[in-house]
Protein backbone atom coordinates (compact mmCIF):
# COMPACT_ATOMS: atom_id res chain seq x y z
CA UNK A 1 0.00 0.00 0.00
CA UNK A 2 1.11 3.48 -1.05
CA UNK A 3 0.49 6.16 1.39
CA UNK A 4 0.56 9.46 -0.07
CA UNK A 5 -0.58 13.02 1.46
CA UNK A 6 -3.62 13.06 3.56
CA UNK A 7 -3.92 9.54 3.76
CA UNK A 8 -4.29 8.83 0.16
CA UNK A 9 -3.98 5.68 -0.45
CA UNK A 10 -3.48 3.72 -3.99
CA UNK A 11 -4.14 0.06 -5.21
CA UNK A 12 -3.57 -2.40 -7.52
CA UNK A 13 -5.59 -4.91 -8.33
CA UNK A 14 -3.41 -7.80 -8.96
CA UNK A 15 -2.44 -11.24 -7.15
CA UNK A 16 0.77 -10.84 -6.38
CA UNK A 17 2.93 -8.19 -5.19
CA UNK A 18 4.39 -5.78 -7.51
CA UNK A 19 7.21 -3.57 -5.65
CA UNK A 20 8.96 -2.35 -8.81
CA UNK A 21 6.35 -2.09 -11.90
CA UNK A 22 8.16 -2.87 -15.39
CA UNK A 23 5.77 -1.10 -17.93
CA UNK A 24 7.31 -3.14 -20.52
CA UNK A 25 5.60 -6.12 -19.08
CA UNK A 26 2.17 -3.91 -19.10
CA UNK A 27 -0.36 -4.66 -21.83
CA UNK A 28 -0.31 -2.54 -24.72
CA UNK A 29 -3.71 -2.50 -25.29
CA UNK A 30 -5.31 -1.30 -22.56
CA UNK A 31 -7.76 1.79 -22.43
CA UNK A 32 -5.42 4.28 -21.79
CA UNK A 33 -2.11 2.56 -22.99
CA UNK A 34 0.52 0.53 -21.81
CA UNK A 35 0.77 1.33 -18.43
CA UNK A 36 0.63 0.43 -14.67
CA UNK A 37 -2.78 1.10 -13.91
CA UNK A 38 -3.37 2.28 -10.18
CA UNK A 39 -6.76 3.21 -8.42
CA UNK A 40 -7.84 5.04 -5.78
CA UNK A 41 -11.01 2.28 -4.61
CA UNK A 42 -10.18 -0.18 -3.21
CA UNK A 43 -13.34 -2.40 -4.12
CA UNK A 44 -12.35 -1.32 -7.27
CA UNK A 45 -9.02 -2.96 -7.00
CA UNK A 46 -10.30 -6.31 -5.60
CA UNK A 47 -12.60 -6.30 -8.78
CA UNK A 48 -9.78 -6.18 -10.75
CA UNK A 49 -7.83 -9.04 -8.68
CA UNK A 50 -10.77 -11.24 -9.27
CA UNK A 51 -10.49 -10.82 -12.76
CA UNK A 52 -6.87 -11.10 -12.61
CA UNK A 53 -6.58 -14.47 -10.57
CA UNK A 54 -9.49 -15.88 -12.90
CA UNK A 55 -6.89 -15.16 -16.37
CA UNK A 56 -4.11 -16.22 -14.96
CA UNK A 57 -5.94 -19.40 -14.14
CA UNK A 58 -7.32 -19.92 -17.43
CA UNK A 59 -3.76 -19.37 -19.01
CA UNK A 60 -2.09 -21.51 -16.68
CA UNK A 61 -0.30 -19.09 -15.02
CA UNK A 62 -1.54 -20.00 -11.44
CA UNK A 63 -3.30 -23.40 -10.32
CA UNK A 64 -6.31 -23.05 -8.57
CA UNK A 65 -6.01 -23.34 -5.20
CA UNK A 66 -2.37 -21.70 -5.17
CA UNK A 67 -1.22 -19.71 -1.73
CA UNK A 68 -2.19 -16.25 -4.01
CA UNK A 69 -5.67 -17.39 -4.15
CA UNK A 70 -6.22 -18.20 -0.62
CA UNK A 71 -4.71 -15.53 0.48
CA UNK A 72 -7.39 -13.33 -1.44
CA UNK A 73 -10.29 -15.39 0.32
CA UNK A 74 -8.76 -15.03 3.53
CA UNK A 75 -8.47 -11.13 4.03
CA UNK A 76 -10.26 -8.64 1.90
CA UNK A 77 -7.91 -6.16 2.91
CA UNK A 78 -4.66 -8.09 1.82
CA UNK A 79 -6.50 -9.42 -1.41
CA UNK A 80 -5.92 -6.34 -3.46
CA UNK A 81 -2.27 -6.56 -3.69
CA UNK A 82 -1.63 -2.75 -2.02
CA UNK A 83 1.42 -1.16 -3.46
CA UNK A 84 4.14 -1.12 -1.01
Amino acid sequence: MLELKDDFVLYHGSYCEVKKPDLAKCAKRKDFGQGFYLTTSKEQAESFLRTSIAKAIAIGTIEEGQQAIRRQTISASASCCPIN
